[in-house]
């Protein structure tokens, strides 16, 4: 019933159609992927935070939002792990994609609510931070595990952190935050503490959620994409990223669980809900 009676206050939104998008987002991935390459290379020395004055050409009609690209650390292998700023409201959102490596398409769907930030769609009250790859060594390998072997989702200095683990591809490291890519997104969570946090992963395809409102965001997204709630994944999450942030830290956390489904699909269902997420965080 609380279900029912949150879902009724949401607006009557309807799912937008992107067509077309999604060979434009893969390419961005692809030429990401390639400029993280790039950057494992000797370089001059370069400000840690960098103004872009690219304009994105998908959102012609819009007023652009330039982002602030803010390099939080370098990967095992020596790739930027990057954040890209958007706005600047007292409430901030953060939003993670990527972390398991052999989950492109959280980076895609992360990318793609970056392209589509612009005045109209980004609440003059909110700023939103998106890190698209916190893992850039696992996804150039396709390996959920970083450089190391190490799972970063179970690395997080949680109060749930511990050293066993049932699989090698869960492997929580030697100890908590003993990662460079762990210690990049605490140092993003140290600097611009979230009052919303929104990570994304694959492919079980319902939406998860932890701490206080976080139920309430959930359902957000939900009536949006229309994918199942789910209160647990079935299994322990020692050392996550939500458990840190969520349980530990008691900051509304939800976590997309994309189906397991083509980038486009991915995109046309979850752009609308992250977007109208904003907009609803932003109201409250």
């Amino acid at each position: 019933m609380l279900i029912k009676s949150v879902r009724s206050t949401l607006p009557n939104l309807k799912r937008e159609t992107f067509a077309g998008i999604s060979g434009a987002l893969l390419l961005l991935l692809c030429l990401s992927l390639q400029i993280d390459a790039q950057s494992a290379q000797p370089a001059a020395n370069v400000s840690r935070e960098t103004q872009t004055s690219k304009v994105n050409q998908s959102n012609s009609t819009k007023t652009v939002i330039a982002p602030t690209y803010l390099t939080l650390g370098k990967s095992v292998k020596g790739h930027d792990i990057t954040a890209m700023i958007y706005g600047k409201g007292k409430k901030r959102v953060l939003v993670f994609g990527g972390i398991h490596g052999d989950e492109e398409n959280t980076t895609v769907v992360a990318r793609s609510l970056a392209v589509h930030l612009n005045t109209e769609t980004l609440p003059q009250n909110l700023t939103v931070i998106i890190v698209p790859d916190v893992n850039p060594d696992g996804l150039l390998a396709q390996t959920r595990v970083n450089a190391n072997g190490v799972d970063i989702n179970r690395n997080f200095p949680s109060k749930t952190w511990r050293a066993d683990y049932t699989e090698q591809r869960r492997f929580p490291g030697l100890k908590p935050s003993s990662e460079p890519e762990t210690r990049a997104v605490l140092d993003l969570l140290e600097r611009y503490p979230p009052h919303l946090v929104v990570t994304l992963h694959a492919a079980m395809g319902c939406v998860n959620w932890d701490g206080p409102q976080g139920a309430f965001a959930a359902l957000i997204l939900t009536s949006i994409n229309n994918y199942p709630l789910c209160a647990t994944l079935g299994y322990d999450t020692p050392g996550s990223l939500g458990l840190l942030t969520g349980v530990d830290k008691q900051i509304p956390t939800v976590t997309i669980e994309l189906r397991a489904e083509n980038a486009s699909t991915l995109v046309e269902e979850n752009l609308p809900a992250l977007l109208s997420l904003l907009k609803q965080f932003a109201a409250k």
